[in-house]
């Protein structure tokens, strides 16, 4: 049996967390704050060595970082064949990473010292091996592959950073801000290989063809998309010069199907309550208002994910998928790599890292689905659960067959006492009628009679969303005891 060789990545500390807060070991462009190391000779490229490094090396990545190397050991490549001394490629998940090498137990002790909000925890990974820091590839080696690539622009992938971190920033927001069966279905379609829909966010961010609707609702959020991903919030922060942007944008990209002046009006609202001519007050369910202002309004008001995460529905009237759209947009504006882990998944982190490496799908990414049980649906990530979510009343019936329907809606008339959303017809050869005392017609009919249950999907799931919180325990209660197949 051959045994594939080890293969490893030489940095230092300094760039290894940022290869920690990414999960990504990337070129030397998907650093923002950068010290040198190999990826300085690769030629825009990730040298992997199949070897221990020389001292040379060590010394090397050492000289101009204020912290010492680290060594990160890669799964063995799957293959027999002979590899070169340094492979190049592009990018890296670091869910290949089995093992993050140091070279003295003090090198460990100041990494372990320091814990950043950004980072996973990884001390599983963390281990002391001199030995390895004396081996055999050279600087030589690694500025020979990289001198190839350079000769030859073509094997340089020009790939925006910047750009992948910002959509994974947005893709990860999407998932903690899933409440509702609505909304991880909008996380899921997020999510590279996730379930196919018609969520128009999940259009603007695709990671594949990007096609926005000629609507008014698509053209007003695909400006703030690209506006905000281009905004670096530790830079500037303004705004009102946001949301001067926005209008600019939208008033110059005037299409058939865009009502140009909704979006400035709903823009005028934004720009009110942003510079203090109106107070903010909670969104009024029913109002008019196009869920990107209202979306907008909350992330320039807050535009830090946990601080819009914190805010309580009821301050701010916005339903589930505005706070979902508003926690998306404050996820463009940091981006993945520096939002804290308390709002991330490492499942859902490695699934968009596998995606960014390898964009085309050449690689491996794992399956999205979005799995329905009895009043639950749970967003899976390669067969592992990444979050649940409790379906609410119109959630639950707009999921169930039509038979699970028709046996439910007995009970449900019951409760609901609702002629506009469900119906009664009944059949029969006979009938008796009488006046009450209080000249209410009431008529029987025998046992034989055939009643048939019919309703408006429409009307009825609308008074489903206005329930009362005991009326929607028992709704919800009859519904999940109607449900019979998972979906």
């Amino acid at each position: 049996m051959t045994v594939a060789p080890n293969r490893f990545v030489l940095t230092n500390r300094m760039n290894l967390n940022g290869m920690l807060s990414s999960r990504i070991i990337g070129p030397r462009q998907s650093f923002g704050k950068y010290y040198q190391d190999l990826l300085e000779l690769a030629g825009g490229r990730v040298p992997q060595l199949n070897a221990a490094p020389s001292p040379e090396l060590v010394e090397y990545v050492s000289a101009k970082a204020p912290t010492g190397p680290a060594l990160l050991e890669l799964r063995p490549a799957d293959t027999s064949a002979r590899l070169p001394g340094v492979a190049l490629t592009v990018a890296i998940p670091l869910s290949e990473v089995i093992a993050i090498h140091l070279p003295d137990e003090r090198a460990l002790r100041e990494h372990q010292a320091r814990r950043y909000k950004n980072v996973h925890p990884h001390d599983d990974l963390l281990k002391v091996s001199p030995d390895l820091f004396n081996g055999s590839a050279t600087l030589d080696d690694v500025r020979q592959a990289g001198s190839s690539v350079a000769s030859d622009p073509a094997l340089t992938p020009q790939t925006d950073w910047q750009r992948i971190d910002r959509l994974r920033g947005a893709m990860s927001a999407a998932v903690f801000a899933a409440t509702t069966g609505r909304s991880l279905q909008t996380a899921g379609e997020l999510l590279p290989n996730g379930p196919s829909g018609d969520d128009i966010l999940a259009r603007c961010l695709s990671t594949g063809d990007r096609t926005i609707p000629g609507t008014t609702e698509g053209a007003f959020l695909a400006a703030v998309v690209d506006i905000l991903m281009g905004i670096d919030v530790r830079q500037a922060w303004n705004p009102q010069d946001i949301v001067a942007e926005v209008r600019e944008t939208t008033s110059a990209g005037r299409t058939t199907g865009v009502d140009v002046s909704e979006i400035e009006a709903n823009l005028d609202s934004v720009a009110a309550v942003i510079s203090n001519k109106r107070p903010f007050t909670p969104f009024r369910r029913k109002a008019r208002g196009l869920r990107t202002a209202k979306a907008l309004l909350l992330v320039l008001l807050r535009e830090e994910l946990p601080s819009l995460a914190t805010w309580a529905p009821e301050e701010t009237g916005a339903d589930d998928m505005t706070r979902q759209m508003a926690m998306i947009f404050a996820g463009l504006l940091r981006g993945l790599s520096r939002e804290s882990v308390s709002t991330r998944s490492l499942l859902v982190d490695d699934h968009t890292a596998r995606w960014a490496c390898d964009p085309t799908g050449g690689g491996r990414v794992d399956s999205v689905v979005i799995r329905r049980t009895r009043g639950t649906a749970s967003l899976e990530v390669a067969g592992e659960r990444v979050r649940s979510v409790s379906l609410n009343c119109s959630e639950i019936f707009r999921s169930m067959g039509e038979n699970e329907r028709q046996a439910a809606l007995p009970p449900l008339a019951t409760i609901l006492n609702s002629d506009d959303a469900i119906t009664l017809a009944v059949t029969s050869y006979r009938s008796s009628s009488h006046l009450t005392d209080k000249g209410e017609l009431i008529t029987a009919f025998p046992a034989t009679a055939s009643i048939t249950y019919g309703y408006d999907l429409a009307t009825l799931t609308e008074q489903m969303d206005d329930l009362s919180e005991e009326q929607a325990d028992r709704v919800r209660a009859v519904l999940i005891d109607h449900v019979v197949a998972d979906r």
